[in-house]
């Protein structure tokens, strides 16, 4: 499998934004940045040959990149000149678990959720086009879902995503439209604008989603949006549970509870003192 270039629109977009922006120094960090963004599932290493290729750089300034990256401790050299993953992003990792805040502010509002009701909980949030597992509260037995920490998931295909996805401004949500037409049709949402918008309407207005064996069969979601302090949807907050314990149950107060945590998590972003 060959490298795919990197997505730098965000990172664009941001540089004509700013006006801090100065041409090729902007562009030389972002591009370094950038060879971060080439690791994945697929590709848990990456050589300074095919970051150039990728990054569309010289192999004399992809080499100078890996060397900054390494002497900070984010990537580390291994065998044939390839390279992984470095020490500092576990230390990175340790201080987001710990310290993020959005994490500290949602702990006690989950842990309360799995009290009330003995299904896992999930905390979600929006990145770069993509939803972000960043916290779990209780893994019963038998629950192997794919949806673990740090994994990206589609904006289309959980309930976690798409409460996210239908509270985008119009804008954001006409974008992602004309650049995902096959992805929302084969995700059942629609494949005219109008109709995609009315559904996104439906699942705004209603305050949550719930959707039976989205990723992984056998598994269902009922999610709600978390705000952050300007009022724009950050995250997601989801309750997993059995899709034959959600059909035996099938009750209204399932939802009434994840929305009332995602308020208060959302409450309490806007004032961290206000968790109530």
């Amino acid at each position: 499998m060959g490298y795919r270039k990197p997505d730098f629109r965000m990172a664009e977009t941001a540089k004509r934004s700013s006006p801090m922006a100065d041409g090729a120094k902007t562009s030389s960090l972002e591009r370094m940045l950038g060879v971060l963004g080439l690791f994945s599932e697929e590709h848990a290493s990456c050589t300074p040959e095919r970051a150039a290729e990728a990054l569309d750089t010289s192999r004399s300034t992809t080499y100078r990149y890996f060397k900054i990256l390494a002497d900070a401790g984010l990537v580390v050299l291994q065998a044939r000149g390839s390279y992984v993953l470095g020490p500092a992003i576990i230390e990175f990792d340790r201080l987001i678990r710990r310290h993020d805040p959005l994490i500290e502010i949602s702990r006690p509002v989950m842990q309360d959720l799995v009290r009330r009701t003995g299904a896992e909980t999930l905390l979600a949030r929006l990145y770069r086009g993509k939803v972000v597992c960043i916290h779990r509260e209780f893994s019963p037995p038998g629950f192997e879902v794919t949806y673990e920490r740090g994994r990206p998931m589609s904006l289309f295909r959980t309930a976690t995503a798409r409460v996210i996805l239908a509270n985008l401004s119009p804008r954001r949500l006409r974008r992602l439209f004309d650049a995902n037409r096959s992805e929302l049709r084969g995700a059942g949402l629609g494949d005219t604008w109008a109709i995609f918008k009315n559904n996104m309407r439906s699942i705004q207005e209603s305050g949550h989603c719930t959707l039976r064996d989205g990723v992984d069969k056998g598994f269902s979601g009922i999610a709600a949006p978390v705000f952050g302090s300007v009022r724009e949807v950050e995250a997601s907050l989801c309750l997993v549970l059995r899709s034959e314990a959600l059909r035996r149950e099938a009750d209204p107060r399932l939802p009434a509870l994840v929305k009332r945590g995602a308020r208060m998590i959302s409450a309490a972003a806007a004032d961290p003192g206000d968790i109530r």
